[in-house]
């Protein structure tokens, strides 16, 4: 994962010139019902990426969320520039996007992604696997 994370945070320097995070909107409508507090819709925008979550949270701290992450333009261009594969993580708005549940009771929490973002990373692994295997074997790229 550590790789991961510093490929992130070195394209982000290059592509935003900072790793740093700014909160441009943040927005929520909550309503309650049976001492539950429904999230009704919530939306944090950042200069890297847009958070939308819809759920639920009772009185013993019981949450049951669905998110969905897209990150922005730039920064998925970038990626995809980097490995290819990732373009197989976008949506139809043309950025990588991250959906999925958050269940449990908290501070106990279970981040699960989607069945749909789970079959696109597999999609992903599978390309850039092939890819590697390619040039290793002389081949070149898939």
């Amino acid at each position: 994962m550590d790789g991961i994370d510093n490929l992130l945070s070195g394209q982000l320097k290059e592509t935003l010139g900072a790793d740093d995070t700014i909160i441009e909107k943040a927005e929520a409508k909550f309503s309650f019902h049976d001492k539950t507090i429904f999230i009704d819709d919530s939306l944090v925008k950042t200069n890297i990426f847009e958070l939308t979550a819809q759920g639920s949270m009772d009185q013993g701290f019981n949450m049951d969320m669905q998110t969905m992450l897209h990150l922005n333009e730039d920064v998925t261009a970038a990626l995809v520039d980097k490995l290819e594969g990732f373009k197989y993580l976008m949506d139809d708005s043309k950025r990588i996007a991250i959906g999925a549940s958050l269940k449990g009771v908290i501070p106990h929490l279970k981040y699960k992604p989607n069945k749909d973002f789970r079959k696109k990373s597999r999609k992903a692994l599978m390309q850039e696997g092939g890819n590697i295997l390619g040039i290793f074997l002389g081949g070149g790229r898939v």
